[in-house]
């Protein structure tokens, strides 16, 4: 599923391009839960030029059985003519690989929908007067941000999410942070709350100004005023009080996560298996204690999570907030830094943004744990670029420089 010429040999063999045949296939996106769920989203170019968004899901051979049954029952002329049709949009490549056809997706079932503007003004009762809807970050069976154009030229942005905690989970805690914020006068903004639409799953909040950190650190536009409004940021809400959080997330289930992502990634890249193998091994040598809850934490805190505005500060995403180390956090931005420096061949001059970044936060922070979470950080990521082709290149060098 990581080949893309021989996935373009592959869909070659379905019905979908009936006068032109493919001329390449790129990976977009994937979303991989180590051990659930391994998913990529795909465009299919035919030799007219013509792009099609596809998504493949690898599952147990009866699991495909039961979806396809499904989609086979539920042909209709009006969804196919937006391209949503189940049964015209799903199929399957040998036994344990589904395809879907963009915007269908069998975890976000509402998808569709979602995309459809006169959908979401009945769903909302007409207070989400959308006119257009567009996707803008699809995570394939996770998640999809929507761009909602509405009348008279505002916009707002949606979200339709799997919310293993119950649906609206995610939708409530941006509401709790939004108002926890508000009412302390805060530097520190979320995107005000509009509606969740139950019909839909579809959680909607307002459009924000604001210049996106990660473009700015991509551009070599970031002073140190922008790094310190950030690490300022990071330290505002890990002061919020953690019991408007409804979760607790412990050092063990950081470990257990990473230990689930070197086990994939052994299994699939055998040549580094043992080098991650021994970077892991290196993180339960003397792992920080699981501590009572310090902090409101992020939890997926790092630069394309950020917006600056003037003194303001914009976070995104809050629907993961839960209560932990402060020190998760900011080893995991710091993480990124690093990661940044290796992308873009700019390691010199992100080294010092890293430091200046942990100067900068206000508050006390354990130096061993920060490292810690760090190295854990840096580990996921080498595990997972080993998936993205186009960076694959870079994980030598990560465990080189930042393993043990």
């Amino acid at each position: 599923m990581l080949d893309s010429e021989r996935m373009a040999e592959r869909f070659a063999g379905l019905p979908w391009w009936p006068t032109a045949a493919i001329e390449r296939v790129e990976i977009v996106a994937l979303w991989v839960k180590p051990g659930r769920h391994f998913n990529v989203h795909y465009k299919v170019f035919d030799h007219d030029g013509q792009a099609r968004p596809i998504s493949g899901f690898l599952l147990e051979p009866e699991r495909v059985d039961r979806i396809l049954r499904r989609a086979s029952r539920r042909h209709s002329d009006k969804l196919a003519a937006r391209g949503a049709c189940p049964h015209c949009g799903t199929a399957r490549l040998g036994r344990e690989i589904l395809v879907q056809a963009f915007p269908l997706d069998y975890r976000l079932a509402t998808l569709p929908d979602c995309l459809h503007p006169k959908a979401v003004r009945r769903a909302s009762g007409g207070t989400i007067a959308a006119q257009q809807c567009e996707a803008v970050a699809y995570r394939p069976g996770m998640r999809c941000q929507i761009r909602i154009e509405e009348a008279g030229g505002s916009c707002s942005y949606g979200k339709v999410a799997v919310e293993r905690r119950g649906a609206g989970r995610g939708y409530h805690l941006h509401e709790i942070a939004y108002r926890a914020l508000r009412q302390r006068g805060s530097f520190l903004r979320v995107a005000p709350p509009r509606a969740y639409l139950p019909a839909l799953e579809l959680a909607v909040v307002g459009g924000v100004p604001g210049l996106s950190y990660h473009e700015l650190l991509r551009r070599g536009q970031v002073t140190g005023d922008a790094t310190e409004l950030v690490a300022r940021a990071a330290y505002e809400l890990h002061r919020l009080d953690v019991r408007l959080t409804d979760r607790v997330y412990s050092v063990s289930e950081e470990i257990a996560l990473v230990r689930s992502w070197v086990d994939l990634a052994g299994a699939l890249y055998p040549d580094v298996a043992s080098d991650l193998e021994r970077w892991y091994a290196s993180l339960l040598v003397d792992p920080p204690a699981d501590c009572s809850a310090r902090a409101v934490l992020h939890r997926d805190f790092y630069d394309k999570q950020v917006l600056l505005d003037g003194e303001t500060t914009v976070l995104l995403d809050l629907d993961t907030i839960c209560a932990g180390d402060a020190e998760l956090d900011v080893g995991n931005f710091r993480a990124h830094y690093y990661l940044r420096g290796l992308q873009w061949e700019r390691s010199d001059r992100f080294a010092p943004l890293e430091a200046e970044f942990v100067r900068a936060y206000p508050g006390l922070l354990s130096e061993q744990r920060m490292l810690w979470y760090r190295s854990v950080a840096l580990l996921r990521l080498a595990c997972g670029y080993l998936l993205r082709p186009r960076w694959r290149h870079l994980v030598p060098t990560m465990i080189a420089e930042a393993g043990p």
